[in-house]
């Protein structure tokens, strides 16, 4: 009887241990996804973006539609070209560890200056900005393309503070011209642009001396450049950036600037969660798993992010799904109304792109030369259908349009995801 009573006890004690063993797994489990590096780079990037997101919907109250809309199609080819203009150089010396020297800053200034000087011709020449404006953005872009390719060198050197200072610095400048534009009033975009430039510039000269600073002992600088690779990790930088903006390139020419600058007051809303999660992810999976000593380190690290990405997404759309249409009258006074439907195919386009952002920064991470180049096509092939998605959805209005670039995109991330996965199983 006694030793039933003690077997009784001993098991009970054990359950109990079993149980309380759960909770510390649990406790465990919560806190590294607490201390989870994406999820403080998140952090970072969601009071940049509000930063971004607030500055946006003061220039959208001060300045008129036709000329935010300008502002917003200005803004959102700054964001595609820098990326492009280090010629995926950044991401070649952010795999590699490389020093940057100042031969190599100057050729993506070089290329920068042409292409920036080239696309706003254009755009000039369609009379979407004036010669000043364009102006401003090509400086924009020079110094913008230079900054990236610096805090490429920074942030595979860990130097995480620096790295995120210079990747949101533009987001905070833009907050200070959209509070400075309330006493101020520009009658057009170009005074906004101008200040933007000048913020731009400062910032670059800082970033070239921070990298050239901090440099990686017995290691050389960049003299060799394999620009077969590096052309694959362009077309993936290209693309990526290109997803994150592509509606504001379709919509001009699909729906028109007013739609554009509906558009802009939707993606300061309720799409810029989202883009903080994808730049969160984008900003911290790749140097982790290129410092990665295993496979199964990677795993870890691609499970942790998965779950931290995943509930915040899910955080995300229950609030923006609440709030985007009561807050959008009330901040831009009246001025822009965002419905239930249209807020719904924002969430969904949010979604999609995480999703691919995802896979591609574990494919970058963790795959060869030849899986980089298959990503690269793989990254054409979901701009391309995103495109069309967008296009045909285009003549059901905004919401259309983002639902068929949603569609496109989710086509093409299914065969990449699988790509992803199959980088960590081997």
């Amino acid at each position: 009887m006694a030793m039933n009573e003690a077997a009784g006890q001993g098991a009970a004690f054990g359950k109990l241990g079993a149980t309380e063993a759960g909770t510390v797994s649990l406790l465990n489990t919560a806190s590294k996804l607490l201390r989870h590096p994406s999820l403080a780079a998140s952090a970072v990037f969601f009071m940049s973006g509000g930063a971004f997101a607030l500055g946006n919907l003061l220039l959208a109250r001060t300045l008129s539609v036709t000329e935010f809309g300008q502002f917003a199609l200005a803004l959102a080819l700054f964001n595609i070209l820098i990326l492009i203009a280090p010629l995926g150089l950044d991401q070649f010396i952010l795999r590699h560890q490389l020093n940057p020297d100042t031969r190599l800053i100057s050729l993506v200034a070089a290329f920068a200056l042409l292409m920036g000087s080239a696309v706003s011709a254009f755009i000039v020449s369609l009379d979407a900005l004036s010669l000043m404006e364009a102006s401003a953005l090509t400086i924009s872009i020079v110094t913008g393309a230079i900054i990236v390719t610096a805090n490429a060198a920074l942030r595979s050197r860990a130097r995480t503070l620096w790295g995120l200072a210079f990747t949101t610095g533009a987001s905070w400048m833009l907050l200070a011209i959209g509070g400075a534009a309330l006493l101020w009033t520009p009658v057009t975009a170009a005074g906004p642009l101008i200040v933007f430039a000048l913020g731009n510039t400062i910032m670059a000269l800082v970033a070239v001396a921070m990298a050239l600073r901090h440099q990686l002992s017995g290691v050389p600088a960049v003299k060799k450049i394999d620009w077969r690779e590096t052309s694959s990790l362009l077309g993936i930088a290209a693309v990526g950036t290109i997803a994150l903006q592509v509606e504001r390139l379709l919509v001009p020419g699909t729906l028109g600037l007013a739609d554009l600058a509906i558009f802009a007051v939707l993606a300061s809303t309720a799409i810029f969660p989202f883009r903080l999660l994808v730049a969160g992810v984008g900003f911290s999976l790749v140097p982790r798993l290129r410092r990665a000593t295993d496979l199964r380190e990677r795993r870890r690290i691609v499970g942790l992010e998965i779950l931290a990405a995943g509930g915040l997404a899910l955080v995300a759309t229950i609030a923006i799904l609440t709030l985007t249409p009561l807050l959008v009258p009330w901040l831009t006074m009246g001025a822009y109304h965002v419905g239930y439907g249209l807020t719904a195919a924002a969430c969904l386009n949010g979604l999609s792109k995480l999703a691919h952002a995802m896979a591609t920064a574990i494919l970058t991470g963790c795959g060869n030369r030849t899986t980089v180049h298959h990503m690269n096509k793989l990254s054409f092939a979901w701009l391309a259908l995103a495109c069309a998605g967008g296009w045909a959805g285009s003549s059901l209005g905004l919401a259309g349009l983002l639902l068929g670039v949603s569609i496109g995109g989710l086509a093409v991330s299914v065969p990449t995801v699988i790509l992803a996965y199959r980088s960590l199983a081997r």
